[in-house]
């Protein structure tokens, strides 16, 4: 997500959809590195210091719904055709 490119609210996810509502955060980013048997994953994020807050407590909902909510079917298509086209665009 990067608010100066304005596709919050068309954006694929419920977490880029909640930014438009802060208008601190400017832009974030997650990632996913893999290892031999363990792996990391979390979010790069800019916002004003006082955006830091309420982006954080938004992040730890995103992962609790992901723990405790089922993933919907096309929430799940969804994710592998954005995963294909970013893997074909690098």
């Amino acid at each position: 997500y990067d608010r100066t490119c304005g596709n919050g609210l068309s954006s694929p996810t419920r977490l880029a959809s909640k930014m438009e509502a802060i208008r601190e955060v400017e832009s974030f980013m997650s990632f996913s590195t893999n290892y031999k048997d363990t792996g990391l994953a979390g979010v790069y994020f800019v916002t004003h210091p006082n955006g830091a807050d309420k982006f954080a407590k938004l992040i730890c909902e995103e992962w609790q719904a992901l723990a405790n909510d089922p993933i919907k079917e096309d929430a799940l298509k969804r994710a592998k055709r954005t995963l294909y086209t970013n893997i074909l665009l690098m």
